[in-house]
């Protein structure tokens, strides 16, 4: 009798044959021979996944993308990795919760993306337009009366006194 290799197990006395670690594990190495699923093999960490099966380590696991996370142990599949939301963005790979992966578009700028996987996914509100509120999906135009000629600001200017104006998002002094 042979021993099942690292990535493998035996289930039952006298078996001809090795069955592989599922989807979502990987060979734990925990015993030599394993007998069992449990002995055998382990959940992939959270932040992490398999869609293969047999895997030997840990490290054969592939972690979420920039942009996703999970906290999911033993997940199957890239789409158990959840998105950030519009108006955050990811850099790290491998996340396990909403909080340590997602950084909110700072005030000014605005993300209409789900998955951003970079800060440069943060655009800057155009002219007319503010945000004031960090991680944020869209901007918001000037109300009447107020007007904003730059880019990437966090509110508008009121019309200097005497002056009025009728127009939203307006981008010139009233």
């Amino acid at each position: 009798c042979e021993a099942c290799k690292v990535g493998y197990y035996a289930d039952a006395p006298g078996s001809d044959e090795c069955t592989s670690c599922g989807r979502g594990k990987y060979g734990a190495g925990i015993k030599v021979g394993p007998t069992s699923e449990i002995e055998g093999c382990a959940d992939c960490s959270a932040g992490k996944y398999s869609d293969r099966e047999a895997l030997t380590s840990q490290g054969d696991c592939t972690r979420c993308a920039a942009g996703l996370w999970s906290n999911i142990r033993g997940a199957t599949k890239d789409s158990q990795c959840l998105n950030c939301e519009a108006g955050r963005y990811g850099v790290a790979t491998g996340q396990t919760s909403k909080l340590e992966a997602c950084q909110a578009c700072s005030r000014g700028r605005f993300a209409g993306i789900v998955g951003a996987n970079d800060s440069s996914l943060c655009q800057a509100c155009p002219a007319g337009f503010h945000q004031e509120k960090e991680g944020s999906a869209f901007c918001l135009p000037c109300n009447p009366g107020s007007f904003q000629p730059q880019s990437a600001h966090r509110n508008c200017v009121a019309c200097a006194q005497d002056t009025y104006s009728s127009n939203a998002s307006r981008t010139t002094p009233c």
